[in-house]
């Protein structure tokens, strides 16, 4: 019998980057229960708030099949990078791991 190797599920760019914008706009709205809901671990940025702006969203997929996400946004006055990493969590999509840059 040949055994093959699984090849990871691919997570596309567009669902990734779709994902990070609601997360973002729920905080945004105060939602943080629902932000909350998109997220594997740990708890939802709280510094944003309905100021936010997106200026951009970019994505690129990773070797596993997940995605990298960065988010430029600006936040009353202060400018932000974002990193998420959004993949797969017990049979759904949602962000693995989020990180913030910035305040300036």
């Amino acid at each position: 019998m040949q055994h093959t190797a699984t090849s990871p599920v691919q997570i596309s760019g567009e669902r990734a980057r779709s994902l990070v914008r609601v997360y973002l706009a729920d905080l945004a709205r105060g939602d943080s229960a629902s932000a909350s809901s998109l997220l594997a671990a740990g708890s939802p940025d709280s510094f944003i708030d309905g100021t936010l702006q997106i200026q951009s969203v970019r994505s690129s997929s990773t070797a596993n099949g997940e995605q990298n996400v960065t988010a430029d946004v600006t936040i009353g006055v202060k400018s932000y990078v974002m990193s998420f990493v959004v993949g797969r969590s017990e049979g759904s999509v949602r962000i693995l791991s989020h990180s913030s840059n910035g305040g300036t």
